[in-house]
């Protein structure tokens, strides 16, 4: 037997799924961590935090199969996280996730003075960018930011920490904000902007960039043999495009977990005036357009607190009053915007 697995790195749980090699699941275990609000509009998660759920989500995935029959892993992520690592890769600063809208004022000066970097970027210049992240730390003289070698997403955070390489995949540095989708490499003119240098970012690769020789701490909490390949893959949105084949012109994945988006595939970078869409790199020929949403699946989570005193209503039974209410739900409309929200603004 041989298998695959596919590690996730999401807003609120690590996911390790276990494939035969067919696509049939052979075995699955998710991880929950914590997203905390320390004050209004801030999103932040702990880094070492997350790495401990990815190790035990990888361990308790694999634990009735063998090291051996383990051929590779493949890494998906949520986009737009932002943490100040220093050079021996311990974090500095929380993960500032998507979520996170503290940046909000340095984002509209940016789309007011500054609307070529979108063009050049194919990220609408909105909080939820580590762009703006990093000028709301220079102007508010975040220590983090002074004391940073290296500016990453969580999943550069693991693979730093796993494997010591200094790697990122194209779809997660796109959703930087700091990536020009035209050159596939980071554009100079933005990290000027933003006041950091192309040396505090890691190499940007194709999703297919393969990393062995995992370190020998992590390997044995992940129950992986060190030697097993690991695929960098790319962001969340891609791979829910490829994970269901929606990958010809005209085909579209709409995705809803913690947020949602609709997502199509491009052989070009596809952007209008009004930054209604993003478009990212996926790899050198291909891009994945389209418009993300900030509100998905943690409306039920607010639905279950609004209604629940003491023990929250379970998802299904929150599912059944639902569907007893006629179509239209009485003229009610309901605008999500727990969150704030992105596309199509």
């Amino acid at each position: 037997m041989s298998y695959v697995i596919g590690l996730d790195l999401g807003t609120t749980s690590a996911k390790s799924v276990v494939f035969h090699k067919n696509g049939e699941v052979a075995a699955e275990y998710e991880v929950a961590y914590p997203l905390s609000h320390p004050v209004v509009g801030h999103a932040e998660q702990d880094p070492l935090q997350m790495e401990q759920a990815a190790l035990e989500a990888l361990s308790l995935s694999t634990r009735s199969i063998e090291r051996e029959d383990i051929v590779g892993v493949g890494i998906s992520a949520a986009m737009h996280s932002l943490i100040c690592m220093d050079e021996k890769g311990a974090p500095l600063s929380p993960s500032m996730i998507w979520a996170d809208a503290r940046s909000a004022g340095e984002a509209s000066t940016l789309k007011e003075n500054h609307p070529d970097v979108y063009r050049r970027t194919g990220t609408s210049l909105h909080p939820m960018s580590p762009l703006s992240k990093l000028l709301w730390m220079e102007n508010k003289h975040y220590e983090p930011l002074q004391k940073a070698d290296y500016f990453v997403s969580v999943k550069e955070f693991l693979l730093y920490r796993w494997f010591g390489e200094k790697v990122v995949d194209y779809s997660i540095a796109a959703a930087t904000g700091l990536f020009n989708i035209h050159e596939h490499e980071w554009d100079e003119e933005t990290l000027a902007l933003a006041g950091i240098r192309s040396e505090q970012l890691f190499q940007p690769v194709e999703p297919t960039y393969v990393m062995k020789g995992m370190n020998a701490e992590p390997a044995e909490k992940s129950g992986l043999d060190a030697g097993t390949p690991f695929v960098i893959g790319g962001s969340d949105g891609p791979l829910a495009n490829l994970g269901i084949g929606a990958i010809q012109p005209g085909e579209t994945a709409i995705t809803i977990g913690t947020s949602g988006a609709i997502r199509q595939f491009s052989s070009e970078p596809l952007l209008d005036d009004q930054q209604e869409v993003f478009s990212y790199s996926f790899t050198n020929d291909l891009w994945i357009t389209g418009g993300p949403s900030n509100n998905g699946g943690l409306v039920l989570k607010w639905i279950q607190q609004l209604f629940s005193n003491e023990d929250e209503i379970p998802v299904e039974e929150l599912t059944k009053l639902a569907s007893e209410v006629e179509a239209g739900a009485g003229n009610l409309i309901f605008l999500p915007y727990l969150n704030g929200e992105r596309a199509p603004f």
